[in-house]
């Protein structure tokens, strides 16, 4: 039986790029996870907690962030995100 691992953890393992500059600097890339439809889902390594993923549409101009764990919505920048933007969200994780 496989060894099954919870979201935040496969995440982890996926987002956990960095790069280093020639002066020794560390420096983390921000991660494009996927899309739904025009909603496309970002994670960046180490941002501020709680734990949380970004939903960004250009032709909607939504900006949003989501409870990684939860998946519930923590901040709506814009005021753009509808109840079926949600349910496509939560589907898609």
């Amino acid at each position: 039986m496989a060894n099954k691992r919870t979201l935040d953890e496969l995440l982890e393992d996926y987002i956990d790029r960095t790069k280093i500059w020639s002066d020794g600097r560390v420096y983390f890339i921000k991660e494009y996870v996927g899309r739904a439809r025009d909603l496309k889902f970002h994670v960046w390594p180490g941002d501020h907690n709680p734990p949380h993923f970004h939903v960004l549409s250009t032709q909607r101009n939504i900006n949003a962030k989501f409870h990684l764990h939860t998946l519930e919505l923590n901040e709506d920048k814009t005021n753009k995100i509808r109840r079926d933007d949600e349910k496509k969200i939560k589907s898609f994780f």
